[in-house]
């Protein structure tokens, strides 16, 4: 199921780049700016197996997730989506298969 999970977060990950922000013009650039570093952190997490590097993806969605503000704008819900997917990515990584 881990595939899944980052199957997942990497829809919701390009599908916040494309959604709105807020009512501001320009709100969203330093948000779109962490979308991408929180994917090129995952992807080379999923490529070198990098716990720490999962965990900096993380981070870097979280920080994506609360720039602008406590808005609920349709990018920082799929922004926020994506994170948890990511976490729950290495939850089930990390839990041995029954």
């Amino acid at each position: 199921m881990t595939r899944g999970w980052l199957a997942a977060a990497a829809v919701l990950a390009v599908a916040a780049l494309g959604l709105s922000w807020g009512p501001v013009a320009g709100a969203g650039h330093p948000a779109r700016v962490a979308v991408v570093l929180a994917a090129v952190l995952a992807v080379a997490a999923v490529r070198s197996g990098g716990d720490r590097l999962l965990l900096a993806a993380v981070a870097a969605g979280a920080v994506g997730v609360l720039l602008g503000g406590p808005d609920p704008t349709p990018g920082r819900v799929a922004l926020a989506a994506a994170t948890g997917c990511l976490l729950l990515h290495r939850t089930a990584r990390r839990t041995p298969a029954a």
